[in-house]
């Protein structure tokens, strides 16, 4: 993960269609009860892409490696 860039190149038929923004922690909890479910989250991008949507998935930074997340903050702030 050394990119933030997009995650895929949309084709000719998805720009034809709907931008769709999921909430990805309350898709993963809501399939996990009360624990997140990437096969959740999984499953609801599936879905919109198996019927050509372009689709973006929005979590917030606590549900990644915090060190992780903190030393892109670091590299963020030393670049600007």
């Amino acid at each position: 993960m050394e990119n933030f860039g997009p995650l895929s190149i949309e084709t000719k038929e998805q720009k034809d269609k709907t931008l769709i923004i999921l909430d990805g922690q309350n898709v993963a909890i809501r399939h996990g009860d009360t624990q997140f479910s990437a096969e959740g989250l999984q499953i609801a991008l599936d879905y919109w892409i198996k019927r050509g949507h372009p689709v973006h998935a929005m979590l917030p930074d606590y549900c990644f490696n915090k060190e992780e997340v903190a030393r892109r903050k670091v590299i963020a702030v030393c670049l600007k």
